[in-house]
């Protein structure tokens, strides 16, 4: 259990799970029927959760977003990286 973890915890009001219940979420997620899951959802006891940040690389979504300009200069990055 991280510190942060710990601090985002509190102020979500909740007691951090036992490590038995995260990977019981994990290994629920894998085997769950497909018509049950929402792709690129977050979920947090079996139920997806509302996010904070939206689109790829942050691009839209209310709080943090990237530019266009910003986004295809991490993906250039990003090819530069897997090409070394």
């Amino acid at each position: 259990m991280t510190p942060r973890w710990r601090r985002d915890c509190a102020l979500w009001r909740r007691e951090p799970p036992p490590p038995s219940q995260g990977t019981e979420g994990i290994a629920w997620l894998c085997v769950a029927p497909r018509d049950e899951i929402k792709g690129g959802s977050f979920y947090l006891d079996r139920k997806p959760q509302t996010k904070h940040i939206a689109g790829p690389f942050f691009s839209e979504g209310r709080r943090t977003k990237n530019s266009e300009a910003e986004v295809d200069a991490m993906m250039e990055a990003l090819a530069a990286a897997v090409a070394k």
